[in-house]
């Protein structure tokens, strides 16, 4: 519920911040992209992880990660601490 509207939103939500730091449409693109990109490789392993501990304990820890990883985007101040915060901390939801 919502994990697509901040993937779709997420140039508007973080604005100023790029333009405080002067980040490019490319490097916006990449976080994106990349976060994309984790997440579906990630759901290679997702039987595995479903068979080994359940639906209810991925689903709590996905969102878990989810939160966490968007309260330390809502902090990011540079480029790599949005790769870090919300490319590969976010990743595993939307798989």
């Amino acid at each position: 519920v919502l994990i697509i509207p901040v993937i779709t939103c997420f140039g508007l939500i973080f604005k100023d911040t790029f333009t405080k730091i002067s980040m490019s449409a490319v490097d916006i693109a990449l976080i994106l992209n990349l976060n994309s990109a984790l997440g579906m490789c990630l759901g290679l392993f997702n039987g595995l992880l479903l068979k080994l501990f359940g639906y209810r304990k991925i689903a709590i820890s996905g969102g878990v990660l989810y939160s966490i990883g968007l309260i330390a985007t809502s902090f990011a101040k540079s480029f790599r601490h949005f790769l870090i915060s919300y490319s590969i901390i976010t990743c595993k939801k939307t798989s």
